[in-house]
């Protein structure tokens, strides 16, 4: 038994004095950095890459009166992406994914700072949500209103200084 103590000891500090001399070795070596590829990842190719960015933060369906009910959704874009043609995209994108209930209010955010986090959205609200209104025009966004009747329309932030918004009212489709 004490032999069998011995040896495991003597192995033990042998990998100890093995490990201190490599990590001397290692230490003369210049360390390698980490660089990530030429390409970008916009440009790696993959099954399916989303050409626009956008993620929905919240997306919440208000249950109204006996019938009537509508879904409210807050989505993030990047900024560098964000014009009309994008965001009508994102605006169809939104309706495919969800079709139901009919009435439907989406507002595109280009800036976390006016997205809710979960404990601001679980305070009471005032009628204009004032929390918010001295940043909502210091960033690009967008706005868009689905009613019940099938009618939709959609604003969004041509220039920032001085403000100015555009509104589009799309055609509106037959509902049956």
């Amino acid at each position: 038994m004490k032999v069998a103590l011995n040896v495991w000891l003597a192995l033990s500090l042998m990998v100890v004095f093995v490990h201190q001399i490599s990590g001397q070795v290692d230490a003369g070596k210049p360390k390698k950095i980490y660089k990530p590829s030429e390409k970008s990842f916009e440009e790696t190719s993959y099954a399916y890459y989303a050409p626009i960015r956008y993620i929905v933060v919240y997306n919440d369906v208000y249950k109204g009166g006996m019938t009537s009910s509508e879904r409210r959704i807050d989505v993030l874009m990047q900024e560098k992406q964000f014009n009309k043609k994008n965001v009508k995209a994102v605006f169809n994108l939104i309706k495919k994914r969800y079709p139901q209930p009919l009435g439907m209010v989406v507002r595109v955010h280009t800036s976390l700072t006016t997205v809710e986090t979960p404990e601001e959205r679980e305070l009471p609200k005032d009628g204009a949500d004032s929390r918010f209104v001295d940043k909502y025009f210091r960033y690009k966004g967008a706005y868009y209103i689905r009613s019940e009747n099938g009618s939709e329309q959609f604003t969004y932030t041509v220039k920032l200084n001085p403000y100015k918004e555009k509104r589009i009212v799309l055609p509106s489709k037959k509902t049956e």
